[in-house]
């Protein structure tokens, strides 16, 4: 096969995974204790870039997450405990939201729209999620879900690069 062929072979593929929304494949916590329930994150939106999710879930929520920003500097950010879905701020230079230890999770990358879960886990009150896109070394949106029962499902929306909390799921 000449090189002209491989390099449009290879084009090919990658254009295909992209159509699919298959950039990268759901995974799983790998310290998420086990049961019955299922938790699920769902993306939406009409963006052409590539979104990357990060949710991490507690048993027991945790009292605060670590901001931190380009420019080197740290914050602590209490977390929300009231029942319900928080959407934190995402200023120009947020870099990172550094989470405590998390009893288990759901990793995504891939383009809208996609929905990923995690099955077989005991109940998870809190989750928090990290939203990147394209790529970028920007934190597109963060925020935490508490449910008094356990958080079934998480949706947000992506919009180009602009990322929005759809809506929360909990059960008892």
């Amino acid at each position: 096969m000449h090189a002209r062929h491989v390099a449009v072979l290879a084009v090919a593929v990658a254009l295909a995974v992209v159509a699919g929304g298959c950039l990268g494949s759901p995974s799983s916590g790998p310290n998420a204790p086990s049961g019955n329930e299922s938790f699920t994150v769902e993306m939406l939106g009409n963006a052409t870039h590539s979104v990357y999710v990060a949710t991490h879930l507690y048993t027991d929520r945790p009292e605060f997450v670590t901001l931190e920003y380009a420019n080197g500097t740290t914050r602590e950010f209490e977390l929300p405990t009231e029942q319900g879905l928080f959407q934190g701020d995402t200023p120009d230079g947020l870099r990172s939201v550094a989470t405590p230890e998390d009893d288990g999770g759901v990793y995504f990358e891939g383009s809208p729209t996609f929905t990923a879960s995690a099955n077989e886990i005991a109940p998870m009150e809190t989750v928090v999620f990290v939203v990147r896109v394209d790529g970028s070394n920007q934190v597109a949106a963060w925020g935490v879900a508490n449910c008094d029962g356990h958080v079934d499902r998480v949706t947000l929306d992506a919009d180009g690069r602009n990322v929005t909390v759809g809506g929360l799921a909990c059960s008892n």
